[in-house]
């Protein structure tokens, strides 16, 4: 009788010429050198079961938060993010999904994988409805007033005429009521503006008009 061959469940041997992928005793019969005597050759396989990973429930975290994944099922894991262990704290940014590899004691492995949704408080976009660029520090400019919850920001800025006045820069994201240096009438004015959120890359795509005042 050979040695006994474990291999797990998916997994092929070929015994004696044949390739096999049950559980089971095989034989086979060899003729000696002289070829007088028949020897009967025997070879157990015994195919393994695959662990029963598991990575936990997918679960739903506000932004900011932690998240406790646990993983149940077999003898060692390695996540995606490279980690090792059963244990793995989590904070994303976005909802995402963890896959984690567990194997038992035999040598078979398996995956699973979980999902951490993330909540965001909803964004809003405020934008003013006049400004007055007279110099006295009070609405002197016009941009968007929670401009720091917004990224990939693009503010165009008409007179009635439909002339552009103004847009934005990476240096200069608020207009002051100037068009080639020279202060703009007292009137309405149409703006168009993009603008990315920062919390949840919520896009923004809005217009309006914005008075100048003086």
């Amino acid at each position: 009788t050979l040695p006994e061959i474990n291999i797990c469940f998916g997994e092929t041997e070929t015994i004696f010429g044949v390739v096999q992928s049950q559980s089971g005793l095989y034989e086979n019969n060899t003729v000696s050198v002289d070829g007088c005597d028949s020897i009967k050759i025997s070879q157990s396989l015994v195919v393994n079961a695959l662990p029963n990973v598991s990575a936990g429930q997918d679960t739903t975290i506000d932004a900011g938060n932690n998240a406790l994944l646990i993983a149940t099922g077999a003898s060692t894991y390695t996540w995606n993010t490279g980690s090792t262990g059963s244990l793995l704290d989590v904070s994303p940014a976005q909802t995402t999904t963890y896959t984690v590899v567990g194997i038992d004691d035999n040598n078979c492995q398996e995956s699973d994988s979980v999902t951490v949704f993330i909540l965001f408080e909803d964004v809003e976009l405020l934008m003013p409805t006049g400004f007055s660029p007279n110099g006295d520090g009070l609405n002197d400019v016009f941009r968007i007033v929670n401009e720091a919850d917004f990224e990939n920001i693009t503010l165009r800025v008409y007179n009635r005429w439909g002339e552009i006045v103004f847009i934005n820069t990476a240096n200069n994201t608020a207009w002051d009521g100037k068009y080639k240096n020279a202060d703009q009438p007292i009137e309405n004015y149409v703006y168009y503006i993009e603008a990315t959120a920062k919390k949840n890359q919520q896009k923004f795509n809005r217009s309006g008009s914005i008075s100048l005042v003086r």
